[in-house]
């Protein structure tokens, strides 16, 4: 028997848990437990997306959190010792970015860092993304995903004189969607003002109009948003 031993990455970026909010689309679970702590195959969300990250050898996590925030609290001093994270707090809702003005009051954070939505479930290496990001100059990328729409009838072009130009039967179209999986500079970071209520895209848009370059990165593995019933009930059939 010839045993070999392989030490892991040691991967310094900071991840950015974005756990903070209402989580109303899936109440009345949400009600009382926040929904990066709801249970997936038994086991909280937020812990398969930090299971995830530590294995390909992140190690430093910061979690903003707001709604139930208590909740994470008790959660890491008595649960889970996987990880021993920073917590931002959200006073109000500030959005999908918002939140993390707050970093740059924190001085030994990993640039570029890696946010994640606290609701969604993924299997894509992203330390391959990040060596990509670093090798390009990126300033921010979006993961997206690809997403499919079938429409059930024939599609008819025509021109604005209602000329006949041609039909497509049944024609299926593959669009790019948000994955909520972003990486970003300190100089994206910047662009956001202390207590400002922003949302994601926006800030990519922001930074897109101070010509920053901005690009986008398909995701091609495994993917779930478990922020609704349908798709939270679907991740419990497949880690069950």
């Amino acid at each position: 028997i010839l045993e070999i031993s392989k030490l892991p990455n040691v991967i310094n970026n900071t991840i950015v848990i974005m756990a903070g909010g209402l989580g109303k689309r899936l109440r009345p679970m949400t009600n009382t437990i926040p929904k990066p702590l709801l249970k997936v195959g038994n086991k909280p969300i937020i812990r398969r997306i930090t299971d995830k990250f530590s294995n390909e050898g992140f190690h430093q996590f910061i979690i903003s959190l707001g709604y139930l925030s208590e909740k994470f609290l008790d959660y890491y001093s008595n649960h889970d010792k996987s990880i021993s994270p920073k917590f931002i707090f959200e006073k109000k809702p500030l959005g999908t970015a918002g939140p993390l003005s707050s970093l740059l009051d924190i001085d030994d954070i990993s640039y570029p860092i890696v946010v994640t939505n606290g609701d969604v479930i993924f299997d894509d290496n992203i330390f391959s993304v990040l060596d990509y990001f670093e090798r390009s100059s990126i300033d921010g990328l979006m993961l997206c995903r690809e997403e499919f729409c079938s429409v059930p009838y024939g599609v008819v072009e025509s021109d604005n004189k209602n000329n006949f130009i041609t039909i497509k039967e049944k024609p299926k179209y593959k669009y790019l969607v948000n994955g909520g999986i972003y990486i970003l500079t300190k100089k994206i970071i910047e662009l956001i003002k202390q207590e400002e209520i922003i949302d994601m895209p926006d800030l990519f848009i922001r930074a897109k109009l101070k010509k920053y370059l901005i690009k986008t990165h398909t995701l091609k593995d495994y993917w779930i948003d478990v922020g609704r019933v349908a798709n939270l009930e679907e991740a419990n059939q497949k880690f069950n």
